[in-house]
């Protein structure tokens, strides 16, 4: 027989028992899936999930991420990003006025980020932003815990100690609002917020 046409059978059968395999086999060995990823183009979802996320086009990274949960379903970190992106989405649709704005972002919010909790339990930012939600959704008690939690997880998080600090301020219980933005004036990085937390701590001084 030519060699090219036994070259052909060859690939022919190659392909043959890879689309079988394909069909036989829910869990492809990494080697493999790599391989037919490339040749299919399928795409990373949580890879344009997070691009998308970046570019704050909240609703495209909420598809990419929801099929990037098909996938893995038990990464915690894929449910804590699109818990960012259903609370960020409302936040700025809210601060726009935009008539699209779904409170109910705040709940898939809590939902997603209690998942993230579930799956790792040591999450600390995943706390402190279901505290957000909470508090947004004016759960104050629900907030607190959270926010408690993540302080207790990650002593050095500075955001928590600023929302914390602000649900503190909204329920009239001032010292401890001060401590708060004290400590996170201590350890922040971030001077715009260094700006804000020096402004409340100043107006809750001269109230």
């Amino acid at each position: 027989m030519p060699r090219g046409k036994t070259k052909k059978i060859l690939v022919l059968c190659f392909l043959v028992m890879l689309c079988t395999l394909l069909v036989s086999c829910q869990s492809l060995p990494e080697p493999i899936k790599e391989f037919t990823d490339s040749v299919t183009g399928q795409q990373d979802h949580l890879a344009v999930g997070q691009a998308a996320f970046d570019k704050e086009d909240y609703d495209q990274a909420i598809d990419e991420l929801t099929q990037a949960i098909d996938d893995k379903p038990d990464d915690a970190f894929i449910y804590y990003l699109r818990g960012q992106a259903y609370y960020n989405r409302y936040k700025v649709l809210y601060e726009v006025k935009d008539t699209k704005a779904d409170g109910n972002d705040f709940y898939r919010a809590i939902t997603d980020f209690t998942k993230a909790i579930e799956l790792s339990n040591n999450y600390a930012v995943a706390y402190n932003y279901r505290g957000l939600a909470y508090a947004g959704l004016k759960m104050n008690e629900h907030a607190l815990a959270d926010y408690n939690m993540a302080i207790q997880l990650d002593p050095d998080g500075a955001a928590t100690y600023y929302g914390r600090a602000y649900l503190y301020e909204t329920l009239s219980e001032w010292d401890k609002a001060v401590v708060d933005y004290t400590v996170y004036i201590s350890i922040t990085d971030d001077d715009y917020w260094r700006t804000e937390a020096e402004k409340r701590l100043k107006e809750i001084k001269n109230r």
